[in-house]
């Protein structure tokens, strides 16, 4: 039977520093960064060979924190031609990646990575349509921060976007809209990868781009599922082309086209 996931994965890179003790070798220590984190865990880049159960040390060199994870195993299908390791952390902690995983990562409901401007926390959360939008209009939106117990005014949270190797001003002259660099789940289908959730880098009204391990085609058809309505009933799925791949060592980003501008 498949376990259910307890939180829902980013690809985001984080830089850390990775060590491990074994009594019969000497210690290892190693500068590196994450590929995919939850809250319950990370895969990261590492030279060296990991043992599945040996015990190491994270620390996440944006903000001090350490914990002690687990090595569950080799990733199969890294993103780059170096080798990727699953790690679970011990005692998992809110606050170690910076970024608050407590919406469910159960149903097919959109999240968004948004972060409130009182107090800076990052929340992976839901939005309506409306709120979707105004976000594509206006670059923000207004909701309830549970930290400062009061309504504010949240942004998209910028995490480093996954290195493509194209000039910015080179995707700039490709586009007739305005995107707005925007992290969300979303899950999307075809004939051949079926159903999956990926991520986004950016999105407009016309369009947008995600990043994946899996191989699109160019030019072929794609269904995505878009926010759910004010009354939280149904998702709107949008038909759309896959017009563009970037790639570099790290990541494999499509830029989606959609057949139909997105509703007002």
């Amino acid at each position: 039977m498949k376990q259910e996931r307890r939180s829902d994965r980013l690809f985001v890179q984080v830089p850390v520093y990775v060590s491990g003790r074994r009594p019969w070798v000497n210690s290892f220590e190693e500068q590196t960064s994450t590929v995919m984190l939850n809250r319950h865990g990370a895969s990261v880049a590492l030279n060296r060979e990991l043992l599945p159960h040996e015990i190491v040390y994270v620390r996440n060199l944006r903000n001090g924190l350490e914990g002690k994870f687990k090595v569950v195993g080799e990733t199969q299908n890294p993103f780059g031609n170096g080798r990727e390791w699953g790690l679970e952390a011990l005692a998992p902690r809110d606050d170690f990646w910076g970024i608050d995983f407590s919406t469910s990562a159960k149903g097919t409901h959109p999240k968004l990575l948004l972060q409130c401007v009182t107090c800076r926390k990052s929340h992976l959360m839901k939005v309506s349509w409306q709120d979707y939008n105004r976000l594509l209009e206006a670059g923000n939106i207004s909701s309830y921060c549970g930290a400062c117990a009061e309504t504010t005014l949240w942004l998209p949270a910028l995490p480093e976007k996954p290195e493509t190797g194209v000039p910015k001003t080179l995707e700039a002259n490709h586009r007739s809209q305005l995107r707005l660099n925007l992290v969300m789940l979303v899950q999307i289908r075809n004939r051949l990868n079926g159903v999956q959730t990926v991520q986004t880098v950016d999105a407009s009204r016309s369009g947008l781009g995600f990043t994946t391990r899996r191989k699109y085609q160019l030019g072929e058809r794609v269904y995505l599922t878009l926010p759910f309505d004010a009354a939280w009933e149904a998702p709107a799925e949008a038909k759309g082309r896959t017009v563009r791949e970037l790639r570099s060592p790290t990541a494999r980003v499509y830029g989606l086209h959609f057949d139909e501008l997105t509703p007002d």
